[in-house]
């Protein structure tokens, strides 16, 4: 199912199953996580949660940025987080919190 929020929404990402991938952008076709925003990517990124490490894999794929900690993150490399962490998607205050 598709989850649609504002701009400038902070949401939080919880509970995901193993190898459950989360799909976030302003694209309502490509993405799980619908994010309304022209500063939103159509896929902006991809998030996966490893139960075995227990921590996040994020995934940027915008043009727009996604940042963690106020630093841009790499295209198309997964980075590994730890549970806690909020990334911003582009330059609005679009927070993902990956609990």
């Amino acid at each position: 199912s598709t989850e649609h929020v504002a701009v400038g929404s902070k949401v939080t990402l919880k509970d995901m199953e193993f190898d459950e991938e989360v799909i976030v952008g302003n694209d309502e076709n490509a993405c799980s996580l619908v994010i309304v925003s022209d500063r939103v990517s159509p896929v902006h990124c991809h998030v996966r949660f490893n139960v075995e490490r227990n921590e996040y894999s994020v995934m940027s794929t915008s043009v727009e940025g996604t940042f963690v900690n106020g630093y841009r993150m790499a295209d198309d490399q997964w980075l590994p987080l730890q549970r806690g962490a909020c990334i911003r998607l582009g330059r609005d205050e679009n927070v993902l919190r990956l609990d």
